[in-house]
């Protein structure tokens, strides 16, 4: 009967957690920081934007910064698809939206390449100009 250390367990342990993890076994979530930005010229009001117009581009802002969140690809793929259509934006938060574009574009990328079948679903519905499905 072999025994083995205490020592040998845990290593064997963490061998085979890092090797799941460097594998993909864990989902990567979106960066938050991806469209964290994103909010703050939605926060302030545009003298050349309407009411109705100007809450709609906020609560999409903020759907997507809560998306990324919780990692939720299509959601965030779709807001900020919304919002970059929308003809009400502000010079600030058009440069916003196109920043977090750019950003959730450069993750789902990075995580597409790790083999993420979600993400590169995700960033092929985005380049086709559809939105994530």
């Amino acid at each position: 009967m072999k025994v083995q250390n205490r020592h040998g367990s845990i290593a064997q342990v963490w061998v085979t957690v890092l090797l799941v993890v460097s594998a993909g076994g864990c989902k990567p979530s979106v960066p938050t920081d991806a469209v964290k930005d994103l909010t703050k010229p939605f926060s302030q009001k545009g003298a050349d934007v309407s009411g109705d117009e100007a809450e709609r581009n906020r609560a999409l802002a903020e759907l997507a910064t809560a998306a990324a969140g919780s990692n939720d690809l299509q959601t965030v793929g779709a807001s900020l698809q919304n919002l970059r259509t929308s003809r009400s934006l502000t010079v600030d938060q058009r440069m916003a939206v196109q920043e977090a574009m750019a950003n959730f574009q450069g993750s789902l990328a990075e995580r597409a390449d790790r083999g993420d079948a979600a993400a590169k679903a995700a960033l092929d519905s985005l380049r086709a100009g559809r939105g994530p499905r």
